[in-house]
């Protein structure tokens, strides 16, 4: 991924991934996993679960996806404690990720209640706040 936000990418729990999705980024560094930095596509199970021994959730691509999001999982928001580690105070290149990562999350929540908005539902504010907290804190 680039140093740009992606502003289309949706997060997704791990456990809720599906053959032929695009991960285009992960809830750590890729430095800490086996995966190859700067996305992959989902092949099979096996697959997933190994994914769920590395990450709590992940950013998936819709455009580079060979599964349609919309049709197979519904978009749920992350809770804020898996955005943000806990820390007193962290230097600014150990923040940026961070703070990219809840960024990217907010995005996803605002893009999901226009969605929402447009298709007559009423948005969910608890989602908004949600994935506030990581931003504001």
């Amino acid at each position: 991924m680039s140093n740009t936000l992606d502003d289309h990418l949706v997060a997704l729990k791990a456990d809720r991934l599906r053959p032929g999705m695009y991960v285009a980024a992960l809830d750590r560094l890729w430095l800490h996993t086996p995966f190859p930095p700067g996305g992959f596509f989902v092949r099979d199970e096996s697959q997933i679960e190994r994914i769920g021994r590395y990450c709590s959730y992940v950013y998936v691509d819709p455009h580079r996806s060979e599964e349609t999001l919309d049709a197979v999982i519904p978009f749920e928001p992350l809770p804020a404690t898996l955005l943000a580690p806990r820390v007193s105070s962290l230097s600014i290149e150990e923040e940026l990720p961070w703070a990219k990562q809840a960024l990217i999350a907010f995005r996803a929540t605002v893009k999901t209640m226009i969605r929402d908005v447009r298709n007559g539902k009423l948005p969910e504010m608890v989602a908004l706040n949600t994935s506030l907290i990581p931003i504001v804190e």
